[in-house]
């Protein structure tokens, strides 16, 4: 579990109390609160991850598109028309968003996936399952008024 470069990247907030070393960290031996910390792992991961859920939808903007598109220039470059990572990187997201509408329970691995998905599906909850592992669960109370509307 490495999510202290995706933390620092998207500058989520985090105090040295949330970490499994506070009792043994050298910044509370000293009593200086390191911002940059990179040996921080937070000890109630759940709470962590959809903490940083909840400073994603307040500090970046929903997309106004259903789904993650980007487009590929080939300013000079042969198009060989063979799939690229960033290719299925928009798959995989895409993939997640389609079903976390549809109800079901999808697993990402960074928590860069999980600010990706937020932009285009903001009621979700994280459960970290474990190795790297993190399942993202759709809010049932959305798929619930889809059908009060038909």
């Amino acid at each position: 579990m490495d999510f202290i470069t995706d933390i620092i990247h998207y500058s989520i907030p985090f105090t040295c109390n949330q970490c499994i070393y506070n009792k043994n960290c050298y910044n509370i031996h000293f009593k200086k609160e390191n911002k940059l910390c990179y040996k921080f792992v937070p000890h109630d991961v759940n709470s962590f991850l959809n903490n940083a859920i909840l400073y994603f939808r307040m500090n970046y903007p929903k997309s106004k598109d259903k789904k993650l598109k980007r487009t590929c220039n080939y300013n000079g470059a042969y198009n060989d028309r063979v799939t690229t990572l960033d290719e299925y990187y928009v798959n995989f997201i895409n993939d997640c968003i389609n079903e976390l509408h549809k109800g079901n329970t999808v697993y990402v691995f960074k928590i860069s996936h999980i600010q990706e998905i937020v932009k285009f599906y903001s009621d979700v909850t994280a459960t970290y399952v474990g190795d790297g592992i993190i399942a993202l669960k759709g809010d049932i109370l959305n798929k619930s008024k889809k059908h009060e509307k038909r």
